[in-house]
Order: structure tokens, then C-alpha cells, then sequence
């Protein structure tokens, strides 16, 4: 086969791909929206001011990442709802804690939507019982 022939050929399965991870995208965002996650708690990719800071890498030795989306949750159930949407659309979700991951582990990939956590970010202390709930947002 032609290197000109192969070449076309590359570039239409990944537009083809692309397609598809933007069909699974809308209908991810699509359930997110009808199980009652705020239109503004979805951040898609774009050039954004939000998008951007939500993105920030300070670790340079491994190339940026581009998520789909963040999505900024605020309870236990907007994740599991981010979660159960993920699951039911074939969408890798990916959480993200304290906003830190040296290894870019917590931006998944150009294909992931990331749940940002920093909201759920108490610190509970029962002294009584010697005991601490911390939100996992929590830097401590």
C-alpha cells in the first residue's frame, strides 16, 4: 500500500474516532444535566479562563493533558452521579483530589472528563471519639 494511501486512511479512523468520543461526550454531559448536575459545574475543554485554571499543570516533565471536561462536584452524589454517567456512556472519569498529582495521574487523558473534589473540602473533628472525617477536596 502507498504511504499517501495509508496516510489517508489513519487520519479518517481518527476522525472517525474523534466522532465518537464527541457523540459519548454529549450524551455523558446529556446525563449529567437530566440527573441534575448544574449546567455551570461542567467546564468542557475550550480556552476558558475556568477551563484553564482547572487545568493548570506545574509538573513540565510529562506533556500536557487535555481532559474532555472537569466537572465540579460538590457532594457525594454529584459523584456518583458523574460516576454512574461515566459507567452508562463508556466516558473514563477520573477524580481528582487535593489538585496535585505529580505524575499527572488526576488529568486521565485527552479522552477523560476529571471530577474536581477541592469543594468537598470539611474537616470534621470529634474529639470525643478521637476521630477525623476529612473530605478528600481537604489540603491538609
Amino acid at each position: 500500500m502507498e504511504r499517501s494511501l495509508q496516510f489517508r486512511i489513519v487520519i479518517l479512523l481518527l476522525c472517525i474516532s474523534e466522532s465518537l468520543q464527541e457523540n459519548k461526550f454529549r450524551e455523558f454531559k446529556s446525563c449529567l444535566l437530566e440527573r441534575g448536575i448544574e449546567p455551570g459545574r461542567i467546564v468542557e475543554r475550550s480556552d476558558s479562563n475556568e477551563y484553564i485554571a482547572l487545568n493548570f499543570h506545574w509538573q513540565l516533565k510529562r506533556p500536557d493533558i487535555f481532559p474532555l471536561a472537569y466537572v465540579i462536584t460538590k457532594d457525594e452524589d454529584s459523584v456518583a452521579t458523574s460516576v454512574a454517567c461515566g459507567t452508562e456512556h463508556k466516558v473514563r472519569v477520573v477524580p481528582r483530589s487535593g489538585g496535585h498529582s505529580f505524575e499527572k495521574y488526576s488529568f486521565g487523558d485527552n479522552s477523560s472528563v476529571v471530577l474536581d473534589l477541592g469543594n468537598m473540602n470539611s474537616i470534621d473533628l470529634d474529639k470525643s471519639a478521637s476521630v477525623a472525617a476529612i473530605g478528600p477536596g481537604a489540603l491538609v
